[in-house]
């Protein structure tokens, strides 16, 4: 699991940039040099301006804002917050503080306010990982009418044995609670770095599962599959925007409400 860098949790535009690029390095490399050419600027600036000794202007904040592929309101957001982070005075300071405010409280999620301890033991990271339905016993636990033993089971459709060993696996590490027969999300969070070899039991896992989904045929579900010829440069291209696309869908998950659990999985690669 990667961090969560959430916009509007943010005070001032140039920390949220340093984390995007921080986040978004650990996937593509020249990252800074790509947003230095975005804004038709030279990634000298761009670094003095993550290094907090430069401003961007309106007109690069919108480029920048474009590149990280925000939604409308992110984008408004984004504009913002640099006007508020380039106020020279308390008083304009306070006039944007107010928007930015107003726009923090329309997009308030419950997620974004979850403190979670992590844990990564690599004895936990392994079984946690050892079987696509815990993870996803762990994410269902979000949507209110899956709170019952039972109901999990069904939805998932596993036996109940299984359902109940995972779900007792995710209490003892506090990653669940259980009052009145009820279960709920708990308090701690399971970290895996991007490095962990764990991680390749966690695609594994979803591309087996993705191979269940083709086989019952549902029109809901989408699957694509293409092998095609390419230019090198437009190779590099197209990964380039899945990157930013995983980014925005990562951020965009984060305020979107729990009421349907889904997977993803994208497949990129040179053959």
């Amino acid at each position: 699991m990667t961090k969560e860098i959430v916009l509007f949790n943010y005070q001032d535009y140039r920390q949220y940039l340093r984390d995007y690029i921080a986040d978004l390095r650990r996937l593509e490399r020249g990252i800074q040099t790509k947003i230095a050419d975005a804004l038709s600027c030279q990634p000298a600036y761009v670094s003095k301006v993550l290094a907090g000794d430069a401003h961007f202007s309106l007109e690069q904040a919108e480029r920048a804002s474009q590149f990280c592929n925000h939604s409308d309101d992110e984008k408004h957001f984004f504009i913002l917050l640099t006007q508020y982070t380039r106020a020279g005075t308390p008083a304009l300071q306070k006039y944007f503080a107010k928007q930015l405010e107003e726009l923090r409280l329309k997009n308030k999620s419950l997620k974004e306010h979850m403190k979670l301890e992590k844990v990564s033991d690599f004895e936990t990271q392994l079984r946690y990982y050892e079987h696509w339905s815990i993870a996803a016993i762990h994410v269902l636990l979000t949507i209110p009418e899956f709170r019952t033993r039972s109901a999990i089971a069904t939805k998932l459709n596993i036996s109940m044995n299984d359902a109940n060993a995972a779900i007792d696996f995710l209490k003892s590490k506090n990653m669940i609670q259980e009052s009145g027969g009820l279960l709920s999300v708990g308090h701690v969070g399971l970290h895996l770095g991007a490095d962990s070899p764990v991680i390749k039991l966690h695609h594994n896992n979803w591309r087996l599962k993705s191979m269940d989904s083709i086989a019952r045929s549902n029109p809901d579900d989408l699957h694509y599959s293409s092998v095609v010829s390419l230019s090198n440069k437009d190779r590099e291209h197209f990964r380039e925007e899945l990157l930013k696309w995983i980014v925005t869908f990562r951020n965009g998950i984060t305020a979107s409400k729990e009421e349907t659990l889904a997977a993803i999985g994208i497949d990129f690669y040179s053959v």
